[in-house]
C-alpha cells in the first residue's frame, strides 16, 4: 500500500510523454493489464493496455479495426508499440517488465463500465433497458459477422444510451455466422445477469432480431437458455479462483504468516492495516473505515485434513454475489498462516456502507 504509481513514457507529437497510470481497470497479471492513465502537460486522460506478448498487441488492433470498419464504436488508437521507459511494473508479474508492449487509446471520460453499472442499485427496468441496448449491439456485431470470444459485459462502456465496444481482443470475423453461434454468444451474455432476470429474455429477443431484420426463432430461447446454463457454472467456478488470485476484483498479499485477500473495491491503505490488527481473541469484531462498517469472523484452526472454514465462507459468499443473492458484500479474507501451514483466519464482511 502506498506504493509509487507506475510510469511509462512514449512518443506523442514527437515529444516524449510520461503517462502516470492509475489503478488496473483489468488484471491479467503477468500477461495484460489495462490501466487509466494520465499523461503530463498537457493534462489528459487515456485508456493503457499493457501487454507481454506483441502477438496479443497486434490481435487487440486488428479487432479494434475491424469493430470500427462496421461503424461499431470503439476507441481511437492513439499509440501502439515499445514505451521508452518503464518504471514499476516489476510488481505486476511481467516476465520481461522492460519489454512491455504499450497500446493507447482514447479515454471516454462522461462513460461508465457496462458492467460496473449492472451491478449499481438501479431498478430492474433499467436493467432490462440496459440488455436491450446490448442484445441490440451484439446483433449489429453478428449482422457484420463479428463474434467475441472473450464476450462479457466488461467488454463495454456505457455513456447515456450509448455503447462502446472497448475489447478488441478475440475479435473474429466469419462471413457465414450460425445462429447457434450466435444464440450461444446470447447465453453467454445472458448468465452474466442475476438468474432472476432470465425471464427478460422475451424482451430482449424482438431487438435482437429487428437489429438483424430476422424473423422471431422459437428454437433460439431454448438454445440460448442452454448456452446460459454452462457458462453460469463457469462463471462461478472462475469468480472462485480470481478471489483467491491478484485479479481485476481482488488484490492478494502472501507472507509467511497471513495471505490477505481483498476486494478492490474496499481496498485502502486504512482498511489494509486495519486487517493487519485483528486480533485472535476477538471471534467477531466490528469496525468503522471510509464510510463502512465492516465486521470481521474469525475461525479457529480446524486440523490437517479439514477445510480451512473463513476460506469456505470466502468461496461461498462470491457464488452467492454471483447469483445475485442479497448478503452483506464480502470484502477480504485473512488466513493466518506458519509458512505452507494454515492456523485458522477472518472472514471480513460489509454490514453496512
Amino acid at each position: 500500500m502506498g506504493e509509487p504509481q507506475p510510469v511509462i513514457t512514449i512518443e506523442l507529437n514527437q515529444q516524449l510523454t510520461p503517462i502516470t497510470l492509475r489503478a488496473p481497470l483489468r488484471m491479467l497479471k503477468g500477461k495484460r493489464l489495462v490501466f487509466e492513465g494520465e499523461a503530463s502537460g498537457p493534462s489528459r486522460r487515456l485508456l493503457v493496455k499493457t501487454f507481454s506478448s506483441i502477438r496479443h498487441l497486434a490481435r487487440e488492433i486488428d479487432g479494434l479495426d475491424l469493430l470500427s470498419s462496421n461503424d461499431i464504436e470503439c476507441p481511437t488508437v492513439i499509440f501502439s508499440g515499445q514505451a521508452n521507459d518503464l518504471t514499476g511494473f516489476e510488481k505486476f508479474g511481467f516476465r520481461d517488465h522492460q519489454n512491455i508492449h504499450v497500446l493507447v487509446l482514447e479515454f471516454y471520460p462522461d462513460a461508465e463500465n457496462f458492467r460496473t453499472v449492472w451491478h449499481k442499485h438501479i431498478t430492474d427496468e433499467y436493467r432490462i433497458h440496459l440488455f436491450t441496448l446490448l442484445f441490440t449491439l451484439i446483433g449489429r456485431q453478428h449482422q457484420a459477422g463479428i463474434t467475441q470470444n472473450d464476450l462479457h459485459l466488461g467488454n463495454f462502456l456505457i455513456s447515456d444510451d450509448r455503447l462502446i465496444s472497448i475489447d478488441g481482443d478475440a475479435i473474429v470475423y466469419n462471413k457465414h455466422l450460425s445462429l447457434e453461434s450466435c444464440y450461444e454468444q446470447l447465453g453467454i451474455i445472458l448468465s452474466q445477469a442475476y438468474p432472476h432476470f432470465d425471464s427478460m429474455l422475451e424482451k430482449l429477443l424482438p431487438a435482437y432480431f429487428n437489429t438483424r431484420n430476422l424473423p422471431a426463432d422459437k428454437q433460439a430461447e431454448k438454445s440460448i437458455f442452454q448456452a446460459r446454463a454452462a457458462n453460469r457454472e463457469v462463471i462461478k467456478r472462475s469468480k472462485i479462483k480470481k478471489s483467491l488470485r491478484n485479479s481485476t476484483d481482488f488484490k492478494v498479499e502472501k507472507t509467511f504468516s497471513r495471505h490477505v485477500f481483498i476486494n478492490r473495491n474496499f481496498l485502502t491503505e486504512a482498511f489494509d492495516n486495519d486487517l493487519a490488527q485483528l486480533q485472535t481473541s476477538d471471534l467477531t469484531h466490528e469496525w468503522d473505515r471510509d464510510g463502512n462498517r465492516y465486521r470481521a469472523f474469525y475461525y479457529r484452526w480446524p486440523g490437517f485434513f479439514a477445510k480451512n472454514d473463513a476460506r469456505q465462507q470466502w468461496q461461498d459468499a462470491q457464488v452467492l454475489m454471483a447469483d445475485g443473492k442479497e448478503i452483506p458484500p464480502p470484502a477480504a479474507l485473512v488466513i493466518l498462516t506458519f509458512g505452507p501451514f494454515q492456523r485458522g483466519g477472518y472472514y471480513i464482511e460489509v454490514i453496512q456502507s
